[in-house]
């Protein structure tokens, strides 16, 4: 578990377990210092349920912890007190936990309601979210069709905003006193991820160019001794820094090359590129490449597989690996089946 602060110590934060975005909000405000109480039915809650049906998926492993598992009757039948500091409302129709929550707002007037619900009371699925917002626009190759992006990046980055939110709505209330009811609909969500590749869109219903490299090939990056790396070079300085980086690793040859010589080129060729540039690469230790593509005014940065993420300090600190490690494979990852070739647990 990952090492709680002390900012919101004090605080209580009710869950009702229904959502990933409400889920990964109340870890975090539980690492912030917040106590978090997760009200749940007998069974366990939808996502503890959807856990023990994908057990491979390990959601719940991550987003399901720093709670204090409550009785869902508990809270429904709870006198007309205070509610909790922060409430995160439950995502899909939940009549009587809205009731109960309705019906001590009048004696809860410093509490601050948090949902993620769309303006009609709606709750958009991560892959309708995904659609609607525009981000499978930026994502796969042209004239095929979009891809959805393998993990929960939607409800993450709602999430994360949520928690900006909320920290806001509890700075107001500290001096008026007073709680608020904040929104974070996940179709408004993809403003926050895409405007960097938005703002550069030469025509307002077209996505840039560039964008479609996120998943372009080559997908596992380009070889170099003790790993592989992503290379960039985009804009001016970088498209001239180009044929001097292929002059430094003795691939004048590539430099030349029509299929190579601009950015755009590069994206649309970048199998072709990595298995040319190969055998110049592959020898380099993979931090002499970086350095030298960043000496040319490119960008480089490794590529990292899972196990190696896995041994991070901060993957460690934060136990975003659970403790019985990966299956031998396959195994999903957001929702996506994977290989871990070659890797044990």
């Amino acid at each position: 578990m990952g090492q709680q602060l002390e900012i919101l110590r004090g605080i209580s934060v009710a869950e009702f377990g229904d959502d990933f975005a409400g889920a990964v909000c109340a870890y975090h405000l539980h690492l912030l210092g917040a106590e978090v109480s997760l009200y749940e039915p007998p069974e366990g809650c939808e996502l503890r349920r959807l856990a023990a049906r994908r057990p491979t998926s390990g959601l719940f492993a991550y987003a399901g912890r720093g709670r204090i598992s409550r009785p869902l009757d508990a809270f429904l039948a709870a006198p007309p007190a205070p509610l909790p500091d922060i409430v995160i409302e439950p995502a899909f129709s939940a009549p009587a936990v809205a009731a109960a929550i309705e019906a001590r707002r009048d004696v809860s007037p410093g509490s601050i309601l948090l949902s993620f619900r769309e303006a009609d009371a709606t709750r958009l699925t991560e892959l309708t979210a995904q659609a609607e917002g525009g981000i499978t626009a930026y994502l796969g190759r042209e004239a095929e069709p979009p891809v959805r992006v393998g993990m929960e990046i939607m409800s993450y980055s709602a999430a994360t905003l949520a928690v900006q939110a909320v920290l806001a709505a509890l700075r107001v209330r500290n001096t008026t006193g007073r709680g608020q009811s904040l929104r974070v609909p996940l179709s408004r969500v993809s403003s926050s991820i895409l405007s960097n590749v938005t703002a550069a869109s030469v025509e307002p219903d077209q996505p840039a160019h560039f964008s479609r490299g996120w998943s372009h090939p080559p997908a596992r990056g380009f070889a170099a001794a003790g790993g592989s790396i992503e290379i960039l070079f985009y804009g001016p300085a970088s498209e001239r820094g180009w044929p001097g980086f292929c002059h430094a690793i003795g691939a004048a040859d590539i430099a030349a090359d029509p299929r190579f010589d601009s950015y755009a080129k590069r994206l649309d060729h970048g199998q072709e590129l990595a298995a040319v540039l190969a055998p110049y690469t592959q020898s380099i230790p993979r931090d002499e490449l970086i350095a030298l593509v960043r000496r040319h005014d490119g960008m480089a940065m490794p590529k990292h597989s899972v196990m190696e993420a896995a041994a991070w300090e901060q993957s460690r600190a934060n136990a975003m690996m659970t403790a019985q490690g990966l299956p031998a494979a396959p195994w999903e990852l957001g929702g996506q089946r994977a290989q871990a070739s070659g890797v044990s647990p």
